[in-house]
């Protein structure tokens, strides 16, 4: 049977996630941990840690930017800097702002085709959660 374009490029993606689920697996692995220090919500947004390198991939694939690539997923995996997922909370599953990470410093963010809709609001929003995690930082320490 002839295998369509279709069928192609979804045997390549998928041989393309299973090599960087594994070669980039911390991901996964400290999930929870990053998810239990950074997940917040708060006036119908919420942001998290991507769960694994696949989701950062499609991340970016989704969102028309540069996240998925490889040096995003091995800053992430070597806890240089995080890839966080900002949402609507009432549509937790669809990308609206992509973050990265480090410590309590946001060095980038950006929405579909690196855009910023709703600037203003998401930039007062993003201060507020970068306060959030110091408060909390000073109550670990």
């Amino acid at each position: 049977p002839e295998v369509t374009r279709r069928q192609l490029q979804m045997v390549i993606r998928d041989r393309y996630i299973t090599k960087i689920k594994n070669e980039y697996g911390e991901i996964e692995k400290k999930f929870k941990k990053l998810d239990k220090k950074s997940h917040y919500e708060k006036d119908g947004l919420e942001i998290r840690p991507a769960k694994d390198a696949e989701e950062i991939v499609m991340e970016g694939r989704k969102q028309h930017h540069c996240v998925g690539r490889e040096i995003y997923l091995k800053r992430h995996n070597q806890g240089k800097s995080f890839i966080l997922l900002l949402r609507k909370t009432e549509k937790p599953n669809v990308p609206y702002y992509t973050i990265e990470i480090r410590e309590d410093r946001i060095l980038q963010w950006y929405g579909k085709f690196d855009k910023k809709p709703d600037k203003e609001k998401i930039e007062k929003w993003l201060e507020e959660y970068v306060r959030h995690l110091k408060k909390k930082e000073k109550k670990i320490a």
